[in-house]
């Protein structure tokens, strides 16, 4: 890990901003975060071009890109003339190289959206900014080296942050289950199905709302100083069985049923295109908020999972 990420001085709240508004580009536009980031961005007053692959049906982006057809990304990044970048679905360092050779010189800032897994599994201790990053598997060993990436950019005038993300969710989003996203969590929570969730269930889980991520990305864009590093997440903690119980409040279905399994049955069971994950949801590192909460940016206090999971619900109901 690059040592300067987690050494870096956590910047002053109370200090002048950067005037505004701003010029952002904001990659990946219309997932589940990257519509809130917009949608933040656009109503502080900022000129944002939202950028995707054209993939989801709603909300449009303003520009349809692949980030690796570098010529096509470089002709639309040298008109816009962005002054940041907000990176909301890079995985891998090749992903953000391809981004970086098509900015422009005026871009001066990357806030680059990672995951809390680069830490590595839960241990007994909630994971700090200045703990050196274990990833397990490829999907951590992947993010983390996006992240250095991202940090090898900065330097000369420019600045990269790297928010490592707990579990996001919102609108865009079907809920998240230890199998995956299902679009139809409401239908098998009315029919009393059994939802498979681990039976040692140590699980804690961070759960961070997508309009606090807009809020929160909108606030940082105008932060001087930014830290190369953040921990991102919700204030609650949940396992499995508590965060499935609140999914199920919050769409009046009755209290779901679970069936107890070993990791290895579920990981048996899991699709494989869940595979990947399959260790950060069963045992996700949890994060220590400290820094999040002196910067005080962004909605206080964070929405809490019952509210949050409700708008998820009206989203799936349109």
């Amino acid at each position: 890990m690059c040592v300067n990420a987690c050494c870096a001085p956590t910047p002053d709240p109370t200090s002048s901003s950067m005037p505004d508004p701003q010029r952002i580009a904001v990659i990946g536009s219309t997932g589940c975060g990257g519509r809130a980031v917009v949608n933040a961005l656009r109503a502080a007053g900022h000129q944002v071009l939202g950028i995707s692959r054209g993939e989801s049906n709603s909300p449009a982006p303003d520009f349809i890109s692949d980030r690796h057809n570098t010529g096509h990304l470089r002709q639309k990044l040298a008109e816009f003339q962005p002054q940041a970048v907000v990176d909301q679905i890079a995985y891998t360092e090749d992903d953000v190289t391809s981004l970086i050779e098509a900015l422009p010189t005026s871009t001066r800032r990357y806030l680059f959206v990672s995951s809390a897994v680069v830490y590595g599994p839960g241990r007994d201790r909630a994971y700090r900014e200045s703990d050196s990053p274990e990833p397990n598997g490829f999907f951590a060993e992947a993010k983390l080296a996006a992240e250095n990436a991202a940090l090898k950019w900065a330097g000369s005038g420019r600045e990269s942050i790297s928010l490592r993300l707990g579990g996001l969710y919102g609108p865009g989003h079907a809920p998240l289950t230890p199998f995956g996203r299902d679009p139809a969590l409401p239908q098998h929570l009315n029919a009393q199905e059994s939802f498979p969730i681990p039976t040692d269930d140590q699980s804690l889980l961070q759960p961070w709302f997508a309009a606090d991520h807009g809020a929160l990305i909108r606030d940082l864009i105008s932060q001087p100083n930014l830290p190369a590093l953040l921990n991102v997440a919700g204030d609650e903690r949940f396992n499995w069985q508590t965060f499935m119980t609140t999914w199920s409040r919050s769409c009046g279905a009755p209290a779901p049923h679970f069936a107890y399994c070993s990791k290895e049955e579920i990981k048996a069971r899991a699709p494989a295109t869940l595979q990947p994950y399959l260790d950060a949801l069963l045992h996700p590192p949890v994060m220590d908020l400290d820094r999040l909460h002196r910067l005080a940016l962004g909605n206080q206090p964070a929405t809490p999972l019952i509210d949050g999971s409700k708008q998820v619900y009206d989203w799936m109901e349109k």
